[in-house]
């Protein structure tokens, strides 16, 4: 699985070479939600007895709630084994510390409603080692995933540096995720 994941990788890469501005964007910004789309799936079919679910967040919420009211909130994937969400999952083509700091807020705010594991996979890390370590220390986000070696160049988009994505960081996330189909066929 790690082999075909790559290349669907490589492939968006190749087709967001040959593009530039909003079809650019647009490319890059389904990327990762596609490949994390994709792994679940592929993990799905080698468990066929485990009931599973993958959502986009915005159509299963947590709705969080306090004398003021409520609110809900959501990140980009929503992952649930036997009708329990275990693990959501934030989708990055680079991870910055603004985007870093919006997903600690977001997985912060869920986890008052919810008890799940909460994970970020990147394409990239643009994020600073100290940035990283405060985030971290907060313990909202569980875990993080870079694709990619090396830190993220403006000046050098991953589209033209395929060689950069790094076969072992994509099996340990989908030994991640498989983890809890494992867990639930137990």
């Amino acid at each position: 699985m790690v082999d075909k994941t790559y290349n669907f990788i490589v492939n968006k890469l190749e087709l967001a070479s040959t593009l530039s501005g909003g079809p650019l964007r647009k490319v890059m910004g389904d990327l990762v939600e596609d490949m994390v789309d994709f792994i679940w799936y592929e993990i799905s079919l080698k468990y066929p007895t485990v009931n599973n679910k993958i959502t986009i967040g915005k159509q299963t919420p947590i709705i969080i709630s306090n004398k003021g009211g409520s609110i809900k909130e959501s990140v980009d994937r929503h992952c649930f084994i036997n009708n329990k969400m275990v693990l959501c999952i934030e989708c990055k083509t680079y991870l910055d510390k603004c985007y870093m700091q919006r997903a600690d807020s977001d997985f912060a705010l869920m986890k008052e409603g919810a008890n799940f594991d909460a994970i970020i996979v990147s394409l990239e890390n643009g994020i600073g080692d100290d940035s990283y370590s405060f985030f971290k220390q907060r313990n909202n986000i569980d875990d993080v995933f870079y694709l990619a070696d090396g830190k993220r160049k403006s000046t050098n988009h991953i589209s033209h540096n395929i060689e950069r994505i790094n076969k072992e960081k994509i099996a340990i996330l989908i030994d991640k995720i498989e983890s809890y189909f494992k867990e639930a066929n137990n």
